[in-house]
């Protein structure tokens, strides 16, 4: 399998993306699985595409309480490669965090797509949701990153979404809005995807366009759900 090369590392960890301290969220029991709990809650979905699978989907959601992080950020990260020729991949993650007593949180996302294969294509979209009712000091990034390395008529095109919430009626989301958040996350990807053999700019502009127009969907959601202000970042990268 072919991974990063040392100078595509070396430009996501001048972004500040592979800088993140990796903790294992807490496995949840089976009748559980999806949530999460403890002082560092960290997802990550990882989409591959090689000769041998040369299709590649990955989806992870996790969601919990999150305690002070002083020591180490919350992150999510939606990570998307396709390392051969004609592969694709593509990556979403979802993570909803609720806190009500920190005192401070760190909290990251990103999203990255990496692609070296001639008319390979690589997406990756991640949402980081945080409700901080009680928290006095909130340090929140949001990054994408697109990479194409060595490669003719190659793709990758990345969106991070991040939004954070200060009071409201609820300290977490319901399960209906996460459920349609996560639709909103997949159908983004799927734009994203089925635009790859567009001209750059043209794919750069809807690109552009269509994750806007999902984040305020997104936006739209979690303020009627939860009755919260919600502040919301986007950052889109194509190449």
């Amino acid at each position: 399998m072919k991974s990063l090369s040392t100078a595509a590392a070396a430009a996501l960890t001048v972004a500040g993306l592979l800088a993140f301290p990796v903790t294992p969220a807490v496995a949840a029991p089976a009748q559980d699985q999806g949530k999460a709990w403890g002082k560092y809650l960290n997802v990550t979905s990882r989409a591959v595409a090689n000769p041998a699978h040369k299709v590649a989907l990955d989806s992870a959601a996790v969601w919990g309480p999150l305690r002070s992080s002083e020591d180490s950020p919350a992150s999510a990260t939606a990570s998307a490669q396709a390392n051969c020729s004609g592969c694709s991949a593509q990556a979403t993650t979802l993570q909803v965090l609720s806190s009500a007593q920190a005192a401070n949180i760190w909290a990251n996302n990103t999203a990255t797509a990496y692609t070296t294969g001639n008319w390979g294509s690589s997406t990756s979209v991640s949402v980081q949701i945080v409700t901080a009712t009680g928290s006095n000091v909130i340090i929140a990034n949001n990054r994408a990153v697109s990479i194409n390395e060595g490669c003719t008529g190659c793709t990758s095109t990345t969106a991070a979404f991040q939004y954070i919430l200060v009071g409201g009626k609820a300290q977490d989301l319901s399960d209906a809005a996460k459920s349609i958040v996560r639709q909103i996350e997949q159908q983004l990807s799927y734009s994203f995807q089925s635009d790859s053999w567009r001209p750059k700019s043209e794919r750069s502009a809807r690109a552009h366009a269509s994750a806007n127009d999902a984040a305020e969907r997104a936006r739209a959601v979690i303020a009627a759900d939860t009755g919260a202000s919600v502040e919301s970042r986007v950052d889109v990268d194509t190449r």
